[in-house]
């Protein structure tokens, strides 16, 4: 016992001194805000960034207050046709590709239409609406995944730096996504699930 009670006590001075050392003025610690990022040994000329929130693959999009996912509307090959949140179907108008594009951005693919997320008119706006559009690698058809916890995230803009939310905070079927400045309403939280 007396035994394991001195390892465990050389380990964590160690880890203390290893903490220390790490913590230098010199030494940059980078993490983008409210992302955690972990790792097992970093030199002291790295920066640190953290990992993607999710991988690449297919997800749906959960709104976290009215618990409606989003879907393409109508006209599914049209630039332009909006971005609204429905009742999950599991239907392919609901599910979207997430590819992360190696800058801090994901582009968000419709499954359904093979067109991304985009802001209407490339708007620096509160209420500017949310639609599809044809791929162009535009920052306006870029977004930050910014953790919140608990399996919860807020879509943020490339262009604009507003997030993604429900127009008036609607729980209704149909009601159009856009983008607003960020205050985390639950209309602002979404919760990115494999589809």
């Amino acid at each position: 016992m007396k035994n394991f009670i001195r390892r465990t006590s050389c380990l964590a001075i160690l880890a203390a001194i290893l903490l220390f050392q790490s913590c230098k003025k010199d030494d940059q610690l980078v993490v983008k805000e409210e992302i955690k990022a972990s790792t097992t040994a970093i030199s002291k000329s790295q920066k640190l960034l953290p990992a993607p929130p999710i991988p690449d693959g297919i997800y749906k999009i959960r709104n976290y207050n009215s618990s409606k996912v989003l879907e393409i509307s109508e006209r599914p090959g049209t630039n332009g046709t909006p971005i609204q949140q429905w009742t999950d179907y599991g239907a392919a108008y609901q599910k979207w590709e997430f590819r992360d594009l190696g800058n801090g951005y994901y582009r968000i693919k419709s499954v359904y239409s093979d067109k991304v997320m985009d802001v209407n008119r490339s708007s620096m706006n509160d209420g500017a609406w949310v639609h599809q559009w044809t791929w162009d690698n535009g920052i306006v058809q870029q977004w930050a995944l910014i953790s919140l916890g608990n399996g919860r995230y807020l879509l943020q803009n490339g262009n604009s730096g507003k997030v993604l939310d429900i127009a008036g905070g609607s729980i209704e079927n149909g009601i159009q996504a856009n983008q607003n400045t960020r205050n985390n309403g639950w209309s602002q939280q979404w919760s990115i699930e494999p589809a």
